[in-house]
Parts: C-alpha cells; structure tokens; sequence
C-alpha cells in the first residue's frame, strides 16, 4: 500500500484533495440551504475518521506523513464539532449518519486511489 500511495505524484494529489473539497463544499453548502445537519455531520464523521487514520500511520511507521501537521491542526476542531453535534442529535442517529458518512467516504477514497494509482 505504502508502494502503491508513493505513486501519486503532486498532480494526481491534487486532484483527489480538489474532489474531496468539491464534496465537502457541496454537503456543507446542501445543509446550509435545507437547515439539515446531516449533511454536514456525514462528511464531518467521515473527515475524522480520515484524520484518525493519518495519526494512527504516524504512530505506527513512527516517521513523519505529510498529512500529520494538517491532522494535528483539524483534529481539535472535529472533536469540538463533534461534541457540540451531540447535544443537536440523538446518539443513535449520530451514530448512524456517521456510519453513513464512513461508507460513503471509504468508498470514495477507494476510487479516488484506484483512479490516481
């Protein structure tokens, strides 16, 4: 995986930050407009558990990754978000439209790679 991920040079990078910002931008300007949190909150589980996962490479390669400055920066913020959009929603659903956020984020990611590499 570290093999196939050293592939991606600085343009195709690009590429894949430019879609994940076209997504992001879209829920959050879609929740704006419908007042629904939801969309929001997908993509905001759906980031956290991709920053968890720089940290969790870091930790384990021991080394630095060129993602862990911008984790460590947005990390405290989706706790933060986190925390707050509990007292928004009920925990079941919370739990569910994060789990909704991961698949849809996971799935995304694996294009997204498989496209690049």
């Amino acid at each position: 995986m570290i093999k196939k991920a050293s592939k991606i040079d600085t343009h195709k990078f690009s590429i894949i930050v430019a879609e994940e910002f076209i997504i992001v931008s879209t829920c959050c300007t879609i929740s704006i407009y419908t007042g629904q949190i939801i969309y929001w909150y997908c993509c905001l589980a759906a980031f956290s558990l991709h920053l968890l996962i720089h940290l969790l490479q870091f930790i384990i390669w021991q080394k630095y990754i060129p993602a862990i400055v911008t984790t460590l920066c947005c990390l405290p913020y989706c706790i933060w978000a986190i925390y707050n959009t509990i007292h928004i929603l009920p925990f079941q659903l919370l739990v569910f439209y994060a789990f909704i956020g991961f698949i849809i984020g996971g799935v995304n990611l694996l294009i997204m790679h498989k496209i690049m590499i």
